[in-house]
């Protein structure tokens, strides 16, 4: 079938008149039913298209709106590993800088000590020292006193 058929080519369709054709106005009657029925459907063609056409662009903006999203959603992602992968940087950075910190802390108590452990040895030398002058004093006294209870007894 090469060529359609429009409701308006059947209502316009003229056949010639036989002497045993059948009856013109049922053929009329049945032409007008076909016409009809042909502009019923031409018409709902015509609607099921538009739908079509209107589905086909509802679908183009369903795919837009996928690409859009999808491209969102690695942005986001990757967006969210760079900040993921910046804290744990920082993080390192803090921990490095804590535990240099806590280094220089413990040096400095060391050193501390050292100088507490070097001023306690000092202070022991010099009570050693004070102790052994402070009894030769006494000594010195002592034998002074002597020398002097022994010279009121002669």
């Amino acid at each position: 079938m090469s060529e359609v058929l429009s409701a308006l080519d059947v209502i316009n369709k003229d056949f010639k008149r036989s002497l045993r054709g059948y009856d013109p106005i049922e053929v009329d009657d049945f032409l007008d039913l076909v016409a009809e029925s042909l502009h019923f459907y031409a018409e709902k063609c015509g609607e099921q298209e538009r739908k079509i056409h209107n589905l086909e662009r509802q679908l183009e903006d369903y795919r837009n709106l996928r690409e859009s999203l999808q491209e969102a959603l690695l942005m986001a992602q990757q967006s969210a590993d760079e900040k993921i992968e910046a804290a744990k940087r920082e993080a390192e950075a803090i921990v490095a800088e804590a535990k240099a910190r806590a280094e220089r802390m413990l040096e400095e108590a060391s050193r501390a000590l050292d100088r507490n452990k070097a001023e306690i040895e000092r202070m022991k030398k010099l009570k050693i020292s004070f102790v052994a002058e402070f009894r030769a004093v006494l000594n010195k006294y002592a034998e002074m006193i002597e020398a002097e209870m022994t010279d009121d007894e002669s």
